[in-house]
């Protein structure tokens, strides 16, 4: 036995322990406020953005616990500012290199797309462009990414679909 578990670990298998029962929580606790849900939507951004590996329920708990020192989401209640404002920081850190990295790519494809994503992507330019001056500037950035990210996946989508799109 001691031998294929050492197989199975140089070929990169990691051993999973359990926790004993009734260590922290059994199951993850869902987003159930707007705040609650906004947390989650960020920590999936840090994810897509590659900044948190594990974009599970059961990660994002474990992040709580450690951020506000408390068990679960029903008991964090009036704290979630706290982890909403330091999770747009942390995202922060990578999402104006992602927006110009993002920008490079769709520039060639611009004139391809449709009146309604390129109005879309005028507008969160626009936005992004009146709050340069602006320290907090997370949701004109996350704009503009969400923007850019629908471009790409439209161009994306065309070229699959054999659209001509080079």
């Amino acid at each position: 036995r001691g031998q294929v578990l050492a197989h199975y670990k140089r070929c990169g298998w990691l051993p999973r322990h359990k926790q004993p029962a009734g260590a922290g929580y059994s199951r993850p606790v869902k987003a159930s406020s707007d705040e609650a849900r906004k947390v989650r939507a960020l920590w999936l951004l840090l994810h897509e953005l590659g900044l948190v590996r594990d974009a599970s329920e059961r990660a994002l708990g474990n992040y709580c616990k450690r951020v506000l020192k408390v068990d679960a989401w029903q008991w964090a209640d009036g704290k979630l500012y706290k982890l909403i404002e330091g999770l747009k920081d942390w995202a922060m850190r990578a999402l104006p290199a992602k927006v110009e990295a993002m920008r490079g790519q769709l520039a060639p494809h611009h004139a391809a797309l449709p009146p309604e994503l390129s109005e879309e992507l005028q507008s969160a330019h626009r936005e992004l462009q009146r709050t340069k001056a602006n320290n907090h500037r997370f949701d004109a950035f996350n704009g503009m990414y969400q923007a850019l990210k629908a471009g790409l996946n439209h161009i994306n989508n065309a070229q699959e679909a054999g659209h001509g799109i080079a």
